[in-house]
């Protein structure tokens, strides 16, 4: 018999005869908070990748609930997962007591069911000696390519607002790796980005790499930069405080926008611009191209948003 890994909520006989498995055992935060993104790439996949296995059997269903699909989560996980390397292309055995065109019916996940080395069969002990026939072969990367990727689709989380919010924490990433800037929001961007499952599809899909050297161009000026985003506190103070610091020493870097989301009118909004400003007296002003967008609900009337 092959080497396989199972990994089950104590919902399939096959945790009698298979000796190498992980159960999967969320608290009701992790799930009641939306996180399972992060439990899976912070408690399962490490223990993937420390384990040795030639296949995977995953159970479809890791909660009370039948239809939850976490196990479908969890293979799309276990393919994009770049830190399991090889053992991210090994065939994966989805136990379920529903068809795959049923399944596909209920949810989008289903799609990795018709892709290259994933297979559903049944719940039973009958499925081990079905597959203990099979010769696991491993998928090429052009076949990874071809047969996964261009075959599946992540769609973004519902409580992403835009595409720009997308892009944003993305280029915070890069830009931290870049210049080494390590602080507690640039961590926790970083932390989102490398569990979330949309990401992980989006870096592999579109090999999505963070630079490793600042363009040979860039030389020394002087100056005062100020920066003006309402989001500057989820990560681009720090990584352009730390980029202006590393590379730009003799100019003065501030930044403005932590306290909008507490000003209720629009006119304090450009009253605090305005002061700022006229103080810091800067040289150049990168303004979020959105910042109207994000305070318009605060904006009463027509006049008001002519003179923002």
């Amino acid at each position: 018999m092959y080497n396989a890994l199972l990994i089950h909520n104590d919902n399939t006989p096959l945790k009698e005869i298979i000796e190498n498995k992980i159960v999967f055992k969320p608290t009701i935060d992790d799930l009641n908070s939306s996180d399972l993104d992060r439990y899976i790439s912070n408690e399962i996949i490490p223990q993937v990748k420390d384990k040795e296995f030639d296949i995977i059997y995953i159970k479809d269903a890791l909660s009370e609930n039948y239809i939850d699909f976490y196990g479908l989560v969890l293979a799309y996980h276990i393919r994009l997962s770049n830190e399991l390397k090889n053992k991210k292309l090994v065939p994966i055995v989805i136990l379920s007591e529903i068809n795959s065109h049923t399944i596909n019916k209920i949810t989008s996940l289903g799609n990795i069911l018709f892709t290259k080395n994933v297979f559903i069969s049944e719940n039973a002990l009958s499925t081990v000696e079905k597959f203990d026939h099979l010769i696991p072969v491993k998928l090429t990367i052009e076949q990874y390519k071809k047969t996964f990727l261009n075959k599946v689709e992540i769609e973004a989380p519902k409580d992403y607002l835009s595409h720009h919010s997308i892009t944003n924490e993305w280029a915070i990433y890069q830009w931290s790796h870049l210049l080494g800037v390590d602080t507690e929001a640039i961590q926790s961007n970083r932390n989102k980005i490398n569990s979330m499952l949309y990401f992980k599809y989006l870096v592999n899909k579109y090999n999505l790499t963070a630079r490793d050297e600042i363009p040979s161009e860039i030389k020394l000026r002087t100056g005062k930069i100020l920066l003006i985003d309402d989001k500057c506190e989820e990560g681009w103070h720090d990584v352009l405080s730390g980029f202006m610091g590393k590379y730009y020493s003799d100019v003065e870097f501030e930044s403005l926008g932590r306290d909008f989301k507490d000003i209720k009118e629009i006119k304090r909004i450009k009253e605090q611009v305005k002061n700022k400003i006229e103080t810091f007296n800067p040289d150049i002003v990168l303004l979020d191209l959105r910042l109207m967008e994000e305070v318009d609900s605060l904006i009463n009337t027509d006049n008001d948003k002519e003179n923002l």
